[in-house]
């Protein structure tokens, strides 16, 4: 009996000292509690006074531009003074300052969101080139459908190409390249061709003329060449009028 008693009590006092320690560890986690709670409070009200104070400092100050020194200086609508230094509190940066750095952000954000776009387009869409019709056209990967047509977005991000179908474009763009410098070439020949025929048009004239004076010409004036004409022009001394009509392919 006194050995179940000793244990009774000491399980009381266990009992005791386990409820003890609860309500501590409690009342502890209520202090972390209301001290992050006072500490958070603090931070907002800190940053709240200071927001005030710098409100009231840009109201009171407003910042003008020098043309003559190029440069900003302060100006206190309060007590009429002026100053090159910045006032404490005083913001730096205006209005419209404000709107430049929204904008910049605004085209970097754009500038990496399509950077982003262009990584995952990989993903969703391959590009294939048909070498009969000598266009690309895209494999949408989810539902394996493929079509000639697509976006103007799509169309100019650099989707990578097989293998064998990036030979055969670099093949197609090689050929065409070719082709390009042949017409050129071509067209080259053929100017200088033009300018030394240009070069001995005179002499050829000429020598049309007196071939044509050695020949007989018909008593039908309608019936002559351009060269009898030309012929007959220079028995008239009016040898100025010949370029006109070989020009113009004037004849009886």
């Amino acid at each position: 009996d006194r050995a179940h008693t000793t244990l009774t009590m000491l399980s009381i006092a266990r009992s005791k000292r386990q409820a003890v320690d609860s309500t501590t560890e409690e009342k502890t986690r209520d202090d972390i509690r209301r001290e992050a709670a006072i500490v958070i409070q603090c931070c907002i009200r800190s940053h709240l006074a200071r927001k005030h104070v710098n409100e009231e400092a840009n109201r009171v100050w407003q910042r003008v531009f020098d043309p003559a020194f190029k440069l900003y200086f302060f100006y206190n609508n309060l007590h009429r003074e002026s100053t090159w230094d910045k006032p404490k509190r005083v913001v730096l940066f205006n209005s419209e300052d404000d709107e430049a750095t929204r904008k910049i952000q605004k085209v970097i954000r754009g500038f990496n969101g399509r950077m982003r776009a262009r990584k995952l387009v990989s993903f969703k869409y391959a590009r294939y080139y048909d070498a009969n019709q000598r266009k690309f056209f895209w494999l949408e990967k989810s539902t394996q459908k493929t079509s000639w047509v697509v976006s103007d977005w799509l169309a100019k991000q650099d989707v990578p190409l097989p293998l064998e179908d990036q030979l055969l474009y670099d093949s197609h763009m090689k050929i065409k390249e070719l082709e390009r410098k042949l017409l050129e070439k071509e067209n080259e020949i053929k100017d200088v061709r033009k300018k030394r025929y240009e070069e001995l048009e005179p002499e050829v004239i000429q020598d049309k003329v007196a071939n044509a004076k050695a020949m007989r010409r018909s008593k039908y004036m309608h019936e002559w060449t351009v060269e009898q004409l030309a012929a007959w022009f220079t028995e008239l001394k009016m040898e100025q009028y010949i370029p006109f009509l070989f020009t113009n392919r004037v004849d009886g």
